[in-house]
């Protein structure tokens, strides 16, 4: 897989400060692994329509696996987040849907209206009717639909879900290699529904998610690492920002949206996590009906107190360590101010950047946010 990495813009301003203070003033820098290249020269129909449809939900998928090194979180990575379990995922597709697909007359019948030789997994889409697409995503639905519990009633009427035998298999399929890979719940309907949103044939999710995480990175360095030459968002303004995108994607991906934020932005920690969910919900009842993974890692989190006493001293190190920066900055210390000429603040571009940088990004804009799309709004 290829990656990329984010990296300074142009426009910054550079100050000479002390060295335990210098990681204040610099830009957040991620891993952004990048979708598929295309790929050409199938053998058959079959095989470049399966390839095709496996493209584009790893174009899903990769957007993701976004990380930051810099970052360490002390619980494994939802699974949505994993390239482990893309992995794994890949074989289970294989497994329960492109049987399908390959029984299916009218996909086959595509393979008679177009030069699919000359194809690739990207152009495929460009020869692919609507009707057709319309048929894949059916198809893809309804073979992860086939594999979901079926509810019955046991003779007290207590509700009991049973479990068919190729869910049985699916679970094993995609168990991690080892428990640090990923953390998935045991499938059940719920994940079943996150996996049929996956194959969109109309629409190339990766380019509007891209859209929508340039809007979270820009707030997120406004609102919660401003750095002393950038405007400033407003609190809540990140936020906002994240309830009103959950309106422009399926349902299912809200989750993963706020937990790629959580492994990439390191302020967005589970005290951050926690206080979002209050606005989806006033119970964890209702906040797991709406955000079920993101309560689902909180409840880890209380299972493991480590992880909230580690994050709560390094929230209290940063505001520490922000604090004497600013003192600095306006030279009110004291005991700490330098002498006469030894201090300067220059503005100048930088230069340098990794040859394989790649959405790099502006000097973040003057905070733009959407309200919220629920009423209820928390801190």
């Amino acid at each position: 897989m290829k990656t990329a990495t984010t990296t300074a813009a142009e426009d910054d301003i550079s100050y000479e400060v002390p060295e335990h203070l210098a990681h204040l003033l610099k830009r957040i820098s991620y891993l952004l692994p990048q979708p598929p290249e295309p790929v050409s020269g199938f053998g058959s129909f079959d095989e470049l329509c399966e390839a095709a449809v496996m493209a584009r939900v790893e174009r899903v998928l990769v957007f993701f696996q976004r990380s930051n090194p810099e970052v360490d979180r002390a619980l494994p990575r939802p699974f949505l987040l994993s390239p482990e379990f893309s992995e794994n995922f890949r074989k289970a597709v294989n497994r329960f849907v492109f049987p399908a697909i390959r029984e299916s007359r009218q996909i086959r019948m595509q393979a008679t209206s177009f030069k699919w030789e000359e194809a690739n997994t990207d152009t495929f889409w460009d020869h692919t009717s609507r009707q057709l697409k319309e048929k894949l995503q059916q198809v893809w639905i309804q073979a992860w639909c086939d594999l979901k519990l079926i509810e019955t009633r046991k003779g007290d009427g207590s509700k009991v879900f049973q479990v068919k035998n190729e869910t049985k298999t699916l679970r094993e399929m995609l168990q991690p290699p080892h428990p640090d890979a990923y953390d998935l719940p045991k499938i059940g309907n719920r994940e079943l529904d996150v996996f049929c949103s996956l194959l969109d044939p109309a629409t190339d999710w990766f380019t509007k998610l891209s859209d929508i995480w340039q809007t979270c990175h820009d707030l997120y360095e406004q609102e919660k690492d401003p750095r002393v030459f950038q405007d400033r968002a407003r609190e809540g303004a990140l936020r906002d920002n994240l309830l009103a995108a959950f309106q422009r994607f399926p349902d299912q991906w809200a989750d993963f949206l706020v937990l790629t934020c959580h492994r990439v932005f390191p302020r967005v920690n589970c005290a951050f996590m926690e206080k979002f969910t209050t606005n989806v919900g006033s119970t964890d009842a209702e906040r797991e009906r709406h955000l079920p993974f993101v309560m689902r890692y909180l409840y880890q989190v209380k299972d493991n107190p480590e992880v909230s006493v580690g994050e709560r001293k390094e929230e209290n190190d940063w505001a520490q360590k922000a604090q004497e920066l600013r003192r600095w900055l306006k030279g009110e210390d004291d005991e700490k101010k330098p002498e006469a000429g030894t201090w300067k603040k220059t503005e100048q571009e930088s230069r340098t950047k990794p040859a394989d940088s790649w959405n790099t990004p502006p000097a973040a804009p003057k905070a733009e946010t959407a309200s919220p799309p629920k009423p209820k709004s928390s801190g």
